[in-house]
């Protein structure tokens, strides 16, 4: 998997950033915004003040989040509001990697959704990568943001 890890918002407590595929013209967030932004336009606009809100006051609290939506062995976590939800790699309160994400309007968990496991599963690998770069100190944490080797190309 090829990807470049691309800041988004950057504030007092925290940094968030996003995924940007090989060979895509959007980033994940971009994408997201895009395919909801007309049919669940409160939904974005409560998702973005969260996001906003956690790079400037609050950080990347986990009281903010759907936790362990991934294996317990990546940082994989939703920001939830009525049925979208919006796949991210947390990384303690300082640092918000954002996937993409989607619809999950019944019970079930994401597995049951291809669209959603296909996000997760990304992640995932996204996670597993990240991972090994911070543990060979090409991407360290520098205060709230992360720095180093972001480029998974």
């Amino acid at each position: 998997m090829k990807f470049k890890i691309e800041e988004f918002i950057s504030g007092k407590k925290s940094s968030i950033y996003t995924l940007k595929l090989f060979n895509e013209t959007d980033t994940e967030i971009e994408k997201f915004i895009k395919r909801y932004k007309e049919s669940h336009p409160e939904e974005i606009e409560v998702l973005m003040t969260r996001i906003e809100r956690m790079a400037e006051i609050s950080g990347c609290q986990d009281y903010l989040f759907k936790i362990s939506e991934g294996k317990k062995s990546d940082n994989i976590c939703a920001l939830v509001v009525n049925d979208i939800r919006l796949y991210c790699l947390r990384y303690g309160n300082i640092a918000l990697i954002l996937g993409d994400g989607g619809i999950k309007d019944k019970g079930g968990a994401y597995q049951d959704y291809p669209r959603l496991l296909k996000i997760v599963n990304t992640l995932e690998e996204a996670c597993r990568l990240i991972d090994d770069k911070i543990r060979n100190k090409e991407i360290i944490f520098s205060g709230n943001k992360l720095m180093g080797n972001l480029d998974f190309t």
